[in-house]
């Protein structure tokens, strides 16, 4: 479907460490929207539908409060957790996570996704996209 990039000014600008992880210095972030215009471009485009993702904990944990802010609600949205799915596609059973489904890059090799560039959110959310296309 359709892909949705949005870049935001945090409260906090990065620092060495996110970086790191994130790859955003506070260049590419100082011009960024701020969140409640995130929100009125992020929410029409979620709809209703399901969300899905991999660690999904992070992201909501991160959106819900902004959204609870922004609304006065949490989001509704069914979340669906990428290594839950493959956990359970691949062992057969739902506790704990295989070994295997602790990291994305392992089943995008295992279904032979290419890997577009990891700590990119809109990378992260398009390989997400693939390998769940493949584990339902």
């Amino acid at each position: 479907g359709n892909g949705m990039h949005l870049v935001c000014r945090p409260p906090v600008m990065p620092d060495r460490d996110t970086i790191v992880i994130h790859g955003l210095r506070t260049a590419d972030v100082e011009h960024g929207m701020s969140y409640d215009d995130m929100l009125a471009l992020l929410l029409p485009f979620i709809g209703n539908r399901p969300i899905v993702g991999f660690c999904t904990q992070l992201d909501i944990a991160f959106l819900n409060p902004l959204v609870k802010r922004y609304m006065g609600t949490s989001l509704p949205n069914e979340v669906i957790d990428l290594r839950h799915l493959y956990s359970r596609r691949i062992s057969g059973h739902t506790q704990g996570l295989s070994n295997q489904a602790q990291h994305l890059n392992r089943i995008l090799a295992h279904y032979n996704i290419p890997e577009l560039g990891a700590h990119d959110a809109y990378n992260d959310a398009v390989m997400t996209a693939m390998a769940f296309l493949h584990v339902r």
